[in-house]
């Protein structure tokens, strides 16, 4: 099974690379990068409790 978190990592990564290279210099395009940035530590948040939750129901 994959990590969803390592997914995670690589989409960030992504969106980092991006503004390095001057994509996302653009109000919209920035804004926008902003809210996937949120969404995924929001995202992460929630894989990061499941997978507490579930290390806590093998226990």
């Amino acid at each position: 099974m994959s990590d969803p978190l390592e997914h995670l990592n690589k989409i960030t990564e992504e969106l980092v690379e991006m503004g390095k290279h001057g994509h996302l210099n653009d109000f919209k395009a920035n804004t926008a990068a902003s809210a996937v940035h949120y969404e995924l530590t929001e995202l992460r948040k929630i894989l990061e409790e499941l997978e507490k939750n579930e290390t806590n129901l093998l226990k």
